[in-house]
């Protein structure tokens, strides 16, 4: 069976699927590496903004 063959309401099925296996794939692969990447960024950040939290009353104006 062709995808021609099938009726319209099976097509937009069938796109959909496909549609929401792709994006459920994204989502468990590489959205989740972003993730894991910006919550490091994040640490890095919390960290650095603490240290210089620290250093403030060295501050030289």
């Amino acid at each position: 069976m062709n995808f021609n063959d099938m009726s319209g309401m099976k097509q937009w099925g069938l796109v959909l699927a496909v549609a929401g296996l792709l994006s459920a794939a994204l989502f468990f692969s590489y959205f989740k590496t972003q993730r894991d990447a910006n919550e490091s960024a994040q640490k890095a950040l919390d960290a650095k903004l603490q240290e210089n939290r620290e250093l403030e009353p060295y501050k030289v104006s």
